[in-house]
């Protein structure tokens, strides 16, 4: 289901996967607190797991917060929808920081719109 959610924690965790826990743009890591939220459910007596080959969605949800907000990650489209970037999918989605996106997004806003193609 991470095609047609992207925002959803699922995406989120094989977006991280493939981009080495780090924001695409400025590279920004998150691994160090993925291993604090790994290492605070051990202590709790909760799970006991690698979360680097276990997916739980419950640690990628700690990690938006646990995160400083200007770092949250997020998912973002590549290629804009609005300039013929493909809406569901992996493959036009990125993991960037808060800030990166907030950038990023400003720039995307700028320049023409194209009406993307639908007779697939």
């Amino acid at each position: 289901m991470a095609w047609a959610y992207p925002q959803k924690e699922e995406n989120l965790a094989a977006l991280l996967i493939k981009q080495d826990y780090k924001c695409n743009v400025c590279q920004f890591d998150y691994a160090p607190f993925m291993d604090a939220i790994a290492a605070k459910e051990l202590v709790r007596g909760g799970v006991d797991c690698d979360w680097r080959t276990e997916y739980l969605w419950q640690f990628y949800k700690r990690l938006k917060m646990k995160v400083p907000h200007e770092r949250r990650p997020e998912v973002d489209h590549i290629v804009p929808i609005y300039k013929g970037g493909i809406p569901l999918g992996m493959e036009n989605h990125q993991v960037i920081c808060y800030t990166c996106h907030k950038t990023k997004t400003g720039k995307d806003l700028s320049g023409k719109r194209t009406k993307p193609d639908l007779q697939d």
